[in-house]
């Protein structure tokens, strides 16, 4: 029963939408076209234009490019390839023949190889499989030349082909790594120009107080500074007096001063590298700004001025010393160690006599009496009794034989000696009169003058007679005494005469002392002061050189 009632109403449905459908109106063609004319016509559509379809993008299907190097062929010296740019780019120096080696997997594959540098493929040579220098599935040589393009960026992107087209089918890796360029990038500045010059010109200044300070100071032995401490003008005294403190540490200044110098002339390089740029201009600028204003001119100056400059730099020096105590006070203490401490010694007397000679030459007028006698005391440590003896030709003796008679007694006085050696007559005198030279140089005695005081001349005793009663020793020395150790024994007051004898040597016999001279302490006294001591008494006024004495006559 219920399944008829639905069924009943199934036919109802159906049959109520059978009668909507085709109870619409069906317009007729007239009207279609009334109401077509009625309504407004609207505007035609207008054509899109047709595009183009999209080319293929090809992709590699085995062949994987890791990377590149550029190497230079074997024989060339020239730097060819300048290393990487920013973007990670290989540069190269244009229009030189390199070799291009490919890394990376499946290279049996690869038919062609080119660079771009449009992006076509097609502006560069193609290198085919029968044009590589080597291949293997890892590693690809070919040989070419980057030329330089008129391009704004000279970049050339890898072409590669595989093997499946009948003609190659290139695609452009787009990676950096494997870019190349000849576009040389221009160096980055690690600062701008005109603090760059700044820099180089407060560089300059140290670099030349440094090789100034190194003259003048150095130059300056603490000894000096004592003397100008010791004798200087107040404004030489206050300078040394500065300096001596900074001074007296030596190798620990030296080892500042050279280390802070190479470390300026280091900067200096640098510096023109950035203004100048690189190559043979910086060189050339650099060696010019160091020679000229960093050794010549301050070198120049602080010959002459040392003393100024050094008391006047002090606290700059006193701050180097301290910025750079830890790496010069080990190597000062080395070279202490090898080569000892700088010690503080006095001039020599040869070399102390020798500026003394070349100072009193730039004196106007010649040696003064005081310069004679500092140059004789310090001459007479290198002079012997040679040399202010005198010769015994010249000497006046007495024989043993002679009569005081008042005549000789008379010449003796007018001779005007106060010690007279006397010497034993042998032979006889030779026909012109002359006393035999043998019997001179054999002296037995001395007279004194003084001894004849008490004399009457008319007694004429004999001269040994009187030499005998007073028997005053006769001194002897030898011809190479050094005339100072003479001075000494002098100085004691025992004798102030000797005779100067020499060894002679004798064939088949022993050696024997020949007399050869005579020497006072007057002489000596002469010999230090430079000139001749002359009393009223003397007939020469030279006895060195028997120079006689010229007497007024009085009438």
């Amino acid at each position: 029963m219920f399944k008829a009632s639905w069924a009943l109403v199934g036919l109802l449905i159906l049959s109520l939408n059978a009668l909507s459908v085709h109870s619409r109106a069906v317009a007729s063609s007239s009207e279609q076209s009334s109401k077509d004319a009625e309504q407004p016509s609207e505007p035609p559509t207008p054509l899109i234009p047709t595009v183009a379809p999209k080319p293929e993008v090809l992709h590699l299907a085995k062949v994987r490019v890791s990377g590149l190097r550029l190497e230079a062929n074997v024989g060339v010296a020239e730097n060819v390839v300048l290393g990487h740019n920013k973007k990670h780019n290989v540069v190269i120096v244009p229009n030189k023949e390199v070799r291009v080696v490919l890394f990376g997997m499946n290279f049996q594959d690869i038919g062609a190889l080119s660079f771009t540098a449009d992006g076509s493929c097609k502006d560069m040579e193609h290198f085919l499989e029968a044009d590589f220098s080597s291949m293997t599935t890892t590693r690809l040589v070919v040989e070419m030349i980057f030329p330089k393009t008129a391009a704004e960026t000279d970049s050339f992107k890898l072409c590669v082909s595989e093997k499946f087209y009948s003609e190659p089918h290139f695609v452009i890796l787009e990676d950096p790594f494997t870019t190349v360029t000849t576009e040389i990038p221009p160096a980055d500045n690690v600062m701008p120009m005109w603090l760059a010059c700044t820099c180089l010109f407060i560089l300059l200044c140290f670099s030349g107080l440094f090789s100034g300070l190194n003259l003048g100071l150095m130059t300056l032995s603490p000894y000096e500074l004592q003397l100008y401490i010791a004798s200087g003008t107040p404004q030489e005294k206050r300078y040394a007096q500065k300096i001596l403190p900074i001074r007296k540490k030596g190798n620990q200044l030296l080892c500042t001063l050279l280390i802070g110098n190479v470390i300026v002339n280091v900067g200096v390089s640098m510096l023109m590298d950035i203004i100048v740029g690189t190559g043979v201009f910086v060189l050339i600028g650099a060696t010019a700004a160091i020679v000229v204003f960093g050794e010549i001119i301050p070198q120049a100056v602080c010959v002459k001025l040392g003393l100024p400059i050094g008391a006047t730099t002090i606290p700059i020096t006193q701050v180097l010393l301290f910025l750079m105590f830890p790496v010069t006070w080990p190597i000062s203490k080395i070279l202490d160690m090898f080569l000892k401490e700088e010690l503080t010694r006095s001039l020599e007397r040869n070399k102390l006599v020798e500026m003394l000679k070349l100072s009193e030459k730039s004196v106007i007028g010649g040696q003064s009496d005081e310069f004679k006698m500092v140059l004789g005391a310090l001459e007479l440590y290198d002079k012997t009794v040679a040399h202010a003896m005198t010769r015994y030709e010249d000497i006046f003796m007495l024989p043993d034989t002679l009569n005081l008679s008042a005549d000789m007694v008379t010449q003796i006085l007018e001779m005007g000696y106060t010690r007279i050696p006397i010497y034993e007559k042998k032979g006889l005198d030779d026909d012109g009169g002359r006393i035999n030279s043998k019997d001179r140089k054999n002296v037995i005695a001395l007279l004194f003058v003084k001894d004849l005081a008490l004399l009457d001349p008319a007694d004429s005793h004999n001269v040994m007679k009187i030499a005998s009663i007073y028997n005053h020793e006769v001194r002897r020395v030898l011809v190479d005494m050094p005339l100072r150790n003479m001075l000494e024994e002098f100085k004691r007051g025992e004798y102030h005469m000797a005779l100067v004898e020499r060894l002679v040597e004798q064939e088949d016999k022993d050696p024997i002392y020949e007399l050869c001279g005579l020497i006072t302490l007057e002489d000596i006294i002469e010999e230090i002061i430079q000139c001749e001591i002359i009393d009223e008494t003397d007939a020469v006024c030279d006895n060195v050189h028997r120079k006689k004495r010229h007497r007024k006559k009085v009438s």
